[in-house]
């Protein structure tokens, strides 16, 4: 009789999870658990279907806690998943927190990055960007998160950090003409000339030279006292263009030296 009646109530709990009729589903499996506390696919089932509720995770938690370290691992961070799809950030980074606490990654990292910066604590998901590219290592391609902590620290006003990970930004898969042009400029501000050439000549080999490359480098080429080759990148510009005045200048400078 026993063993009728756990059969009919995990067939209502399958029944009920497949119509997506949740809280049948789950008292039909808690009345199964009572009787059956081991079966490990109900319990599964049954801390997914409580991580769907942010008032029901202690009782996902606890349904988890009886569960292998890599199966916890795995549902912990569907949980976490979830809550993030849901903008439930301080939940998310709490579970997301947990998993790592089990097995510590780099995926985990940026997610919970991410959540800080949804949330808007910068002091927090700036540390866990920076510990995200730590964790990925020297030539791993981190385009995004670079980029994103460029833009953070020059917002900042400190230039060195920023163009160090401007710099990493472009060195991945995801090469951004505006982002070499920006390290171009901020490191001829910062009076770096032969970095500044660098980007120049990158661009132009991406085939992304326009005047303002141009320009730079002749500026450059004239700070490093390179005259004739500064000379040879004015006479591009003598003509037309924004630059026409200065680059005239610059030719007769040249010639009067």
């Amino acid at each position: 009789m026993t063993k009728n009646v756990n059969a009919s109530l995990k067939r209502s709990f399958d029944a009920y999870l497949y119509a997506k009729n949740y809280d049948k589903a789950v008292q039909m499996g808690e009345e199964y658990l009572k009787v059956q506390s081991d079966d490990k696919a109900i319990i599964q089932n049954m801390a997914q279907v409580y991580g769907l509720k942010k008032e029901n995770l202690v009782r996902a938690e606890q349904l988890i806690a009886k569960l292998d370290k890599n199966t916890q691992n795995k549902y912990i961070r569907k949980i976490a998943s979830n809550q993030k799809k849901k903008k439930n950030w301080d939940v998310a980074i709490t579970w997301y927190q947990k998993a790592q606490a089990i097995r510590s990654t780099s995926s985990n990292t940026k997610k919970i990055a991410i959540c800080f910066e949804e949330k808007g604590d910068w002091t927090n998901a700036i540390k866990n960007y920076i510990k995200f590219m730590d964790e990925k290592g020297p030539g791993a391609d981190c385009s995004n998160v670079a980029l994103k902590l460029g833009k953070y620290y020059e917002d900042k006003g400190s230039t060195s950090r920023a163009i160090s990970y401007y710099r990493k930004s472009i060195e991945g898969t995801q090469f951004k003409n505006n982002i070499a042009k920006k390290l171009m400029i901020m490191y001829y501000e910062a009076s770096n000339y032969d970095s500044t050439l660098e980007m120049a000549n990158l661009l132009k080999k991406k085939g992304k030279e326009d005047n303002d490359v141009i320009i730079y480098k002749a500026r450059s080429m004239r700070q490093l006292g390179n005259n004739a080759e500064a000379k040879t990148e004015y006479q591009r510009l003598a003509s037309n263009g924004k630059y026409k005045s200065e680059a005239s200048q610059a030719i007769k400078s040249i010639d009067s030296e």
